[in-house]
């Protein structure tokens, strides 16, 4: 089976911890988003950290990543 299928059957298996991984991986990027935002926006990494809940070394890690 493909990786979708795969996907499939383990939400199945497991449908409350799937629904939960997908939850954080959607907080996940939407956190990233919003950082990235506030970063054009000309905030500090310290605002931004601040802003977000993060530490500054996760900030920075986040905003080095490739969108």
């Amino acid at each position: 089976p493909n990786d979708e299928v795969l996907q499939w059957m383990l939400f199945l298996d497991n449908p409350e911890k799937e629904a939960e991984e997908a939850l954080e991986k959607g907080k996940r990027e939407k956190t990233n988003e919003v950082i990235r935002k506030l970063n054009e926006m000309n905030l500090t990494i310290e605002q931004i950290a601040k802003a977000v809940e993060l530490k500054e070394e996760e900030v920075k890690a986040i905003l080095n990543e490739k969108k």
